[in-house]
């Protein structure tokens, strides 16, 4: 079911890793299944992940890094913005199919 989820889908991460080697394969999995077209997202604070560690994610498991910070204060603030940008592409792409 979670692997539906995740090729239905597009799924952000908020205050996980990928060093759980079940999340790793089901992401590994996805991706070979799944079109690029559609990648997944984590959330990282600047400077807390290696430009090597950040590319690997896009090129292994689809999955691209929106960064917030340079605090963690700055998160909430980060979100709103984040928020404000997916309003904004959906109102041009129109309604949604389900």
């Amino acid at each position: 079911m979670v692997k539906a989820v995740f090729l239905l889908n597009t799924v952000i991460f908020i205050g996980c890793s990928f060093d759980d080697p079940d999340v790793a394969l089901l992401l590994e999995e996805v991706k070979i299944t799944a079109s690029s077209d559609r990648p997944h997202y984590i959330l990282i604070r600047e400077g807390s992940q290696s430009e090597f560690a950040i590319q690997d994610w896009q090129q292994t498991y689809n999955v691209r890094a929106l960064r917030y910070g340079p605090d963690h204060a700055n998160l909430v603030e980060d979100l709103e913005e984040f928020l404000q940008r997916v309003e904004a592409l959906r109102a041009r792409s129109g309604p949604a199919v389900t």
